[in-house]
């Protein structure tokens, strides 16, 4: 598999998923036009992507999935919990394909399964997805106050890990954020801090060898890449893994990996 975070952040959240037979999306929070530039400057052709994937309702990760499922003729596959939301909230109903799934079930798509699973997020029923193709497997794991036994149990056995690193607690205490923005952002139901992503991870790490972790999901006002490097380096150097980190960018792709 080939994985391909597109973008990464508050404006807008797309991955790009390749195996030998499939190309799909998870999430598609730009605009089509700007979605299909990424997947140009990634060297793909937007018309060659097979499907979308869609893990809840908010905007930066729904915003442009109908123009672009109506331009390029390809499925939507959403949670049935929150597909009414996305109708009236995005227009859903104009798809022609859409296609509901149920959280737990496993999605067999060409030669990939997805299997998606709930977290706590302050959306109507959010998920997170594990893709798995042959032997191998990518953990998606953003849009999360906490880390439930769900996604524990989930963040094993995987090739890849992409993890939400929000906010550095210390500057979203110290920023522009009202107190109420403050604590919902603090919240099971809102986004995971460097210090619980971190924990998450040496905690993953325990029983699992992961060769590669992309942090994402960085806000750009409450957080900073240099010291979201920093802080995990610090914490993993008195554990005995040795990991590539990459931070996933909101404003041009990242580089791609394969497992």
């Amino acid at each position: 598999m080939i994985i391909q975070p597109l973008a990464s952040g508050s404006k807008g959240n797309i991955t790009l998923i390749q195996s030998e037979k499939a190309k799909i999306l998870i999430d598609q929070g730009l605009s089509a036009k700007q979605a299909g530039i990424r997947l140009q400057d990634a060297g793909h052709n937007p018309n060659d992507i097979q499907a979308i994937f869609i893990t809840h309702e908010h905007s930066d990760h729904i915003n442009g999935a109908r123009v672009f499922s109506k331009k390029y003729k390809v499925p939507v596959y959403i949670n049935s919990i929150i597909l009414p939301i996305a109708k009236k909230k995005k227009k859903f109903d104009e798809i022609k394909d859409i296609r509901p799934f149920n959280p737990s079930d496993n999605i067999e798509f060409m030669d990939l399964v997805l299997h998606p699973f709930c977290v706590s997020h302050d959306a109507v029923d959010t998920v997170n997805f594990i893709i798995r193709n042959n032997n191998k497997s990518v953990g998606i794991f953003t849009d999360l106050g906490y880390v439930n036994n769900i996604a524990k149990i989930n963040a094993k056995n995987l090739d890849i890990m992409i993890l939400e690193a929000n906010h550095d607690l210390k500057m979203l205490k110290n920023g522009e954020y009202p107190l109420e923005l403050q604590q919902r952002i603090k919240s099971k139901f809102g986004h995971l801090s460097n210090e619980q992503s971190a924990n998450f991870l040496i905690d993953t790490l325990k029983n699992n060898e992961i060769d590669n972790i992309v942090l994402a999901h960085l806000s750009e006002k409450n957080n900073d890449p240099n010291l979201t490097i920093d802080y995990f380096l610090e914490k993993l150097e008195k554990t005995n893994n040795s990991i590539n980190l990459t931070i996933a960018k909101q404003h041009q792709i990242t580089k791609s990996f394969e497992i």
